[in-house]
């Protein structure tokens, strides 16, 4: 729940971030986030070799890590950050840390209920998935908006009311009503949204962050680590079927 709570959140503005910010069209966006999918690629045979010999509990705590180390970097994004080589690197650290945490989960979730209880195993897991996407979404999402407008509010407070509106709700409305103003004052707002929204980013990144430290707590502390022994296993189901 606490992965999916920090990942909803931090994709949702990190997809505005390159639109608006960095100045992207929404496909250029999309390509620039498949280091998320590479790192998924190469992360997830790996989480579950790791698992399979130490048990879930430790590749768990590694990919919490990651994700961790992720949001250190998100959090110090700058209105002069680059997409290269800053934005990749965190975006691989994502998607080794939701390879190594979902995975090895998703197994302890499975293997702690009968075979004839998978799907409900398969439904509970799913649920707290989306249960903590939804807040992730909800929360993040509305903790970046709060942060922004509060930072960005001196520097509409002379447009008339409506613009001011518009600019304060979100970047990209602040972005809408430079376009009807002189170049110079067109400028200033931009580079006051650019500024309010990186600064909420931060804001909302060190909550996140502080969700995944709590999640490395409690899988630390709580979860068991049994070792599995893939070829014992299967001795042990071609005995029970028989073979």
């Amino acid at each position: 729940t606490l992965v999916f709570f920090s990942l909803f959140g931090t994709v949702f503005f990190l997809a505005i971030y390159l639109q608006a910010v960095l100045g992207y069209s929404a496909l250029e966006a999309g390509l620039r986030m498949l280091p998320i999918a590479f790192g998924l690629v190469i992360g997830s045979p790996l989480a579950m070799a790791m698992a399979t010999r130490t048990g879930e509990k430790w590749p768990t705590v590694l990919g919490l890590g990651f994700l961790a180390a992720a949001f250190v970097v998100i959090a110090s994004t700058t209105t002069e950050t680059q997409y290269w080589p800053q934005i990749p690197i965190q975006m691989l650290l994502m998607a080794f840390g939701i390879a190594f945490a979902m995975g090895p989960a998703t197994e302890a979730i499975m293997a702690s209920v009968p075979r004839a209880k998978a799907g409900l195993g398969a439904a509970v897991n799913d649920a707290v998935r989306q249960v903590g996407g939804a807040f992730g979404v909800a929360v993040l999402g509305s903790l970046l908006a709060s942060a922004y407008t509060a930072r960005i509010t001196d520097a509409v407070s002379e447009l008339p009311a409506d613009a001011a509106a518009a600019a304060g709700d979100n970047v990209q409305g602040a972005f809408g009503v430079a376009a009807t103003l002189p170049p110079e004052q067109a400028g200033n707002l931009i580079a006051a949204a650019n500024e309010a929204f990186v600064g909420a980013m931060t804001t909302t990144t060190l909550l996140a962050l502080g969700a995944i430290l709590i999640g490395m707590v409690a899988v630390a502390v709580l979860m068991p680590s049994y070792g599995r022994d893939v070829d014992a296993i299967d001795d042990e189901l071609r005995e029970l079927d028989g073979v």
